[in-house]
C-alpha cells in the first residue's frame, strides 16, 4: 500500500506510514526515558553531599546539658573520644540518630599567617534548631530563640553568618571551632554546609577548613 502526498504524480508515491505503530514505539521509548530519570532522581537523592574542606568533624552528644560546665568548648579539652561525624548532615542519617537535647561539634581550621589582623565570617548555611559558636574556646556568636527573636520553628532552616575578631584568631596555626547545638523536636543537627572567608575588600578569600 502507498500513500500519496497532495500535488505527487502516481508516479512519485510516498512509503505507507503506519501510525499506530509509530505512536506505540515513541510512547515506550518515552516510558523508558522517564524510568531512567526516576532512577537518577533516586541516586542523586540517597548519594550525600560531596566532601568540602570543612566536613570532619567530632561530635559528642550532651543530653543531660553537661557541656557548657564541663568546659568542653576549651581548646585544651580532651575531645579524642568524641566520634567523627560527616557535616552536612541530619543526626538521624548519622551514628547519632534520634537526639533531643544538647549536642557538640568540633573542628579545626587554619587562619594563614598573612590574614593576621583579620576578622573572619564563619557562613553556617543552617543549624537544626539553636547554634553557639566558640572559636579557641571563646564564644564568638549564637543563633538562637533569644538572639535572633525567633521560633525554632523558624530558626531551624536558616542560614547565619558568625563574625570572628581578629584577636580571637591565631595566625599560622591551627584554630578550634566548636558548635552547641539543641534540638527540642525531631531531627537536628548541622545540615547545610559550613564555609568561611576573610572579608577582604578586593574579594572574598575562603579560608581553608580542616
Amino acid at each position: 500500500m502507498v500513500l500519496v502526498k497532495a500535488g505527487a504524480t502516481l508516479g512519485n508515491p510516498l512509503p505507507f506510514v503506519d501510525i499506530a505503530y509509530l505512536a506505540n514505539n515513541l510512547e515506550n521509548r518515552w516510558l523508558k526515558n522517564l524510568d531512567a530519570l526516576d532512577k537518577d532522581f533516586e541516586a542523586v537523592a540517597q548519594t550525600p553531599p560531596p566532601p568540602t574542606p570543612w566536613s570532619e568533624w567530632r561530635f559528642r552528644p550532651d543530653p543531660d546539658n553537661r557541656g557548657v560546665e564541663g568546659k568542653w568548648q576549651a581548646v585544651e579539652f580532651d575531645a579524642e573520644a568524641w566520634r567523627p561525624i560527616r557535616v552536612p548532615a541530619f543526626w538521624g542519617s548519622t551514628w547519632v540518630g534520634k537526639l533531643i537535647g544538647y549536642g557538640w561539634y568540633r573542628t579545626t581550621f587554619v587562619f594563614p599567617k598573612e590574614w593576621a589582623g583579620e576578622p573572619v565570617d564563619l557562613q553556617f548555611g543552617a543549624v537544626d534548631e539553636q547554634a553557639w559558636v566558640y572559636v579557641n574556646g571563646e564564644l564568638v556568636g549564637e543563633h538562637t530563640a533569644e538572639s535572633e527573636k525567633l521560633t525554632v520553628g523558624e530558626l531551624w532552616d536558616r542560614p547565619f553568618t558568625t563574625k570572628v575578631p581578629a584577636e580571637r584568631l591565631k595566625p599560622g596555626e591551627e584554630n578550634v571551632l566548636v558548635v552547641r547545638v539543641h534540638n527540642s523536636a525531631a531531627e537536628g543537627g548541622i545540615h547545610k554546609a559550613v564555609s568561611g572567608s576573610a572579608p577582604h575588600p578586593e574579594n572574598r578569600r575562603p579560608l581553608p577548613g580542616r
